[in-house]
């Protein structure tokens, strides 16, 4: 009576459950593992509080995004600001507020810097996605390692004071999201950030999503291979961190769930 004749009922209790399992089951194999929460997935505020509450970053990929992090008080240090477009007004607003910005290209880094040789004011936090170069991935985003891009934008921040490259981020979605992938794409981006940092790895290494999300069986059954569980991409990437950097290593695995985490908790009602 109150809603109408349809709508959309969110089951709170279900997504914060989803989080929490997705989370122990990195967490039982790399201890040092935080999610970010996806925003553009489902950015109906009550959930993104919850997430944030639950101590999610706020993982954003517009300007929209952002203010609405902001305006429901995720503070900008709690905020990661991924995407291949970014405005100058937001790009700006997210740097000069804290927030760590992942970014895209060579192109996006370039303006950075000269947003930074035109600005005085506490060190920019930036992250750098990556494209790894698998042979089984291929992707348009991210700086091309294999092309040098990479090395170049580390380059080129690097002249500059002022911008503090806090993170290496890799976001692949792997063919049928198979978790022994992304096994091998978790071991990449560690050699890569081994070949590019050195023995000072960034605080942070960001593995993105992608992952399936739990489903019925009736419905798990139309696909033609076995549906990875949370605890087999767990295993898969935060069994790779355990094993490479040891369990207890200061570096921060963070993974971006969406649709893993919210598949199952939103319903349309109608009549």
């Amino acid at each position: 009576k109150t809603l109408g004749d349809h709508f959309y009922l969110v089951d709170l209790g279900a997504f914060q459950r989803n989080c929490d399992d997705l989370l122990g089951a990195f967490r039982r194999h790399y201890a040092n593992t935080q999610l970010g929460y996806s925003y553009k997935t489902n950015y109906v505020p009550a959930m993104c509080k919850q997430a944030d509450a639950s101590g999610c970053y706020a993982e954003v990929v517009s300007g929209m995004e952002y203010k609405l992090a902001r305006r429901i008080g995720v503070p900008a240090a709690r905020i990661i600001f991924n995407g291949p477009y970014k405005p100058d007004e937001a790009l700006e607003t997210a740097l000069t507020e804290g927030a760590v910005v992942n970014l895209d290209s060579l192109d996006e880094t370039a303006r950075v810097v000269e947003f930074r040789q035109a600005n005085d004011g506490p060190d920019f936090r930036v992250g750098l996605r990556c494209h790894p170069g698998l042979a089984a991935i291929e992707s348009r985003f991210g700086l091309d390692v294999r092309a040098g891009d990479l090395g170049r934008a580390i380059a080129a921040l690097g002249e500059v004071g002022g911008i503090d490259i806090v993170g290496l981020h890799c976001h692949v979605c792997p063919p049928k999201r198979r978790a022994e992938v992304y096994n091998e794409v978790a071991h990449q981006v560690i050699d890569v950030a081994r070949a590019h940092f050195g023995g000072k790895l960034p605080k942070t290494l960001n593995l993105g999503g992608g992952f399936y999300s739990r489903m019925p069986k009736e419905l798990a059954s139309r696909w033609s291979f076995p549906i990875p569980s949370f605890e087999d991409y767990g295993a898969a990437i935060a069994g790779a961190f355990a094993e490479r950097l040891g369990a207890d290593c200061e570096t921060e695995l963070v993974v971006e769930p969406g649709v893993s985490v919210t598949a199952d908790t939103v319903e349309l009602w109608c009549q």
